[in-house]
């Protein structure tokens, strides 16, 4: 597999998520949030345990573009539930929190000084 293929499968899940991302909120006021919350999270579930036994690299593209729907759809479905069951007034306070918390889990893991230097697995490996 070449550069360019695996662009593409890479770019597939990023692709679906945001159809998924897109569409899920008019699908759920048409058909109700903890439905499609549940179909969501069980297609991409599945499509993802499934992506694991393709033999083509298409195959995993389009796999990964169906999951990418689901997990595309998740997100924005959840936080409109959390919203609307936290109440009145509460609503407003908990999704612009779970922002930062999710920039401060995700930083450390991606900087390079939070690497291992001494002995063990990694060591030597810098910057």
């Amino acid at each position: 597999m070449d550069n360019a293929n695996g662009t593409w499968l890479l770019t597939a899940s990023l692709i679906g998520m945001t159809i998924g991302a897109l569409t899920m909120g008019w699908l759920t006021d048409k058909l109700g949030r903890r439905k499609l919350l549940i179909g969501a999270v069980v297609a991409f579930s599945v499509l993802t345990f499934v992506t694991g036994f393709a033999t083509e690299a298409w195959h995993i593209g389009v796999l990964r573009f169906f999951a990418g729907l689901g997990l595309g759809g998740c997100l924005p479905t959840a936080i409109s539930m959390v919203t609307e069951f936290a109440g009145r007034g509460r609503g407003s306070t908990g999704t612009p929190g779970a922002v930062p918390l999710t920039a401060s889990g995700a930083a450390p893991s991606s900087c390079g000084p939070c690497r291992p230097r001494g002995p063990g697995p990694g060591a030597g490996r810098g910057p």
